[in-house]
C-alpha cells in the first residue's frame, strides 16, 4: 500500500489482492465443476471443497452449504468424510494423478487424485459413476448370457454333426 501511494507500485502488484482475486476464481472454479472436488493439506485437512463433495458423503441442508458453510469445513480432517483417508497420504509423492474406485454407500465413487503444490496440497475430483457401472455390468451380463447360449448352440451343432459323420461312414 506504502508502495502504491508513493507511486513506486501499481495495484496490481498487491500481493493481498492478488490472493483475493486467486481465491475468487477457486470459489468460481469449485462451484462450477459437475463433480466433488477436495483439496487437502499434507497433514490431510481439508484446505478447499464443493458442495458436490460434501453431498457424497454427509448430508447437510442446502442453506448450511453456501459459500460460508463451506470454508467452515476448513481444517477438517478428510477422514470426516471419506473412509480412505489413507489413500490421499499415499497420493502426494506421484509424479502423476492416479484414479481409483471406492464402493461407498451403495455408490461407485470414481476418485482422481492429482497434485496442486508437491508434497503439500494434494486435490481429488469425485465422480458418482454408479449408473454408468450399473449399465455397463447389465450389458456385460447380457453378453455373457448371449456367448453361453451361443456356445451350447455350437456344441449341439457339432454333435449332430459328428453323429451324422458317423452314420455317413458306417454306411
Amino acid at each position: 500500500a506504502k508502495a502504491i501511494a508513493r507511486g513506486r507500485a501499481e495495484e496490481a502488484m498487491c500481493v493481498t489482492k492478488m490472493r483475493r482475486d486467486a481465491e475468487s476464481k477457486v470459489d468460481i472454479l469449485l462451484s462450477t465443476i459437475p463433480h466433488g472436488v477436495v483439496i487437502v493439506d499434507d497433514e490431510l485437512k481439508g484446505e478447499d471443497l464443493n458442495k458436490r463433495f460434501v453431498d457424497l458423503f454427509e448430508d447437510y441442508p442446502a442453506e448450511f452449504l453456501d459459500a460460508d458453510g463451506l470454508k467452515s469445513f476448513r481444517g477438517s480432517p478428510i477422514d470426516m468424510f471419506v473412509p480412505f483417508a489413507d489413500k490421499f497420504s499415499e497420493q502426494f509423492f506421484l509424479s502423476k494423478p492416479s484414479q481409483y474406485r471406492f464402493n461407498i454407500n451403495g455408490k461407485v465413487i470414481r476418485v482422481t487424485f492429482f497434485l496442486v503444490e508437491t508434497k503439500h496440497l494434494l486435490g481429488a475430483m469425485f465422480e458418482d459413476i454408479t449408473t454408468s457401472t450399473v449399465k455397463r455390468e447389465s450389458v456385460v451380463s447380457k453378453a455373457e448370457d448371449v456367448i453361453n447360449k451361443s456356445l451350447e448352440t455350437v456344441q449341439q451343432i457339432a454333435s449332430l454333426l459328428g453323429d451324422n459323420a458317423k452314420e455317413w461312414n458306417q454306411s
